[in-house]
């Protein structure tokens, strides 16, 4: 549909599953995404990539200058957004995801019109911007204009979300930077962390414990692919399981590999290999010879080792979930018993399946 002279691209989360909204945000132009939360709350989230937009009286989709798109916007928004979205199907309310897109576009008008335009372009301009930010909450919080609680809801949304933007950087957006307390004056950063902070944490346990899963229970072959954040990776019986493409891009042990070409996901040529290797010929096609062996054995063997290791990353990432929802502590987590007699059932409640089972009690 086309609006505005823009291709527009409306997504249904209550009409989607999580797997089927992955891939449409994966496929179409992040400028010119509409997300419907609910009936009732719509938000054009792909106008955020252009810093000129204009609303019309009642109108959802926004009118933008063509000539004002950022690119550097688009895959940081991405992120943003297919973090929401999971939240939504794994723990978080429409509404609350719904919310957090007013809040964020908070942080892009002001941006846009205070001379930070280019904050999306590196960790180190979002933080100049973030410090800016919340200087003018802060004022208008000294001029009635915003209650301390809106301004801190503001600023924990523009917080949390830059290790979103950023997901490959390690910068500390909290350094150097006031906090807006909801109960009134400034602190320091301390414990506990962020919702926003937790939530980034908790959305790469989703997709892997998710993915890993599906892999291992469904007894797929190698290799596969499953969704991770913004892309997909591959699942192979190499010496890594898997790899992002960031963490590829920087292990050249990983790109050289021999036999695994991890960004195709397959065995390498005889002519690949060979290439990569100093050694004869003969010795770069036994080891190929080994790679296909070895893959065969994981593809008959439910239970081989290397099935095994990624039964066990996924009950790794269950954990931090499991910990999310319960609320339980380390220890008492450390205690439970397990017990083959439990069933699962539905809550009606977003988030994990519960279960009934007899945890902690020595038979």
């Amino acid at each position: 549909m086309r609006v505005f002279d823009r291709d527009i691209y409306k997504i249904d989360l209550q009409s989607l599953q999580l797997d089927e909204c992955q891939r449409e945000i994966a496929d179409i132009p992040i400028e010119g995404l509409i997300i419907e939360y609910t009936k009732d709350r719509k938000f054009d989230i792909g106008a955020l990539c252009y810093q000129v937009r204009t609303k019309t009286t009642r109108a959802l989709i926004k009118e933008v200058d063509f000539k004002t798109l950022h690119p550097e916007r688009k895959s940081p928004i991405r992120a943003w957004v297919v973090q929401q979205i999971t939240l939504y199907y794994t723990r978080n309310t429409a509404t609350t995801i719904f919310t957090n897109a007013n809040k964020i576009a908070g942080l892009f008008d002001w941006a846009d019109s205070s001379g930070f335009e280019d904050f999306l372009k590196s960790p180190e301009s979002y933080h100049q911007a973030l410090q800016a930010y919340t200087q003018n909450l802060f004022l208008q919080i000294d001029t009635t204009k915003k209650s301390q609680l809106t301004a801190n809801g503001l600023q924990s949304v523009a917080l949390g979300s830059g290790s979103v933007f950023f997901t490959n950087s390690a910068f500390n957006f909290r350094d150097d930077l006031p906090i807006i307390s909801s109960k009134g004056g400034c602190s320091k950063p301390t414990e506990p962390p962020l919702q926003s902070e937790i939530e980034a944490y908790l959305t790469p346990c989703q997709y892997l414990f998710d993915g890993l899963t599906n892999f291992v229970l469904s007894f797929k072959r190698f290799p596969a692919r499953i969704p991770f954040m913004t892309e997909h990776l591959w699942l192979l019986p190499g010496e890594y399981p898997f790899i992002s493409k960031m963490a590829l891009s920087k292990k050249t042990k990983a790109q050289s590999n021999i036999c695994w070409d991890y960004e195709k996901g397959r065995i390498r040529t005889t002519q690949e290999a060979t290439k990569l290797s100093c050694r004869p010929l003969n010795f770069v096609q036994s080891d190929l010879v080994a790679a296909y062996t070895l893959k065969q054995k994981t593809n008959r063997d439910q239970r081989h080792e290397k099935r095994m290791k990624l039964a066990k990353i996924a009950h790794d990432a269950f954990i931090p979930l499991f910990v999310a929802n319960s609320g339980i502590n380390e220890q008492p987590l450390r205690d439970l018993l397990f017990d083959e007699s439990y069933e699962t059932f539905e809550s009606g409640k977003r988030g994990l399946s519960e279960s009934r089972c007899d945890l902690g009690e020595e038979k």
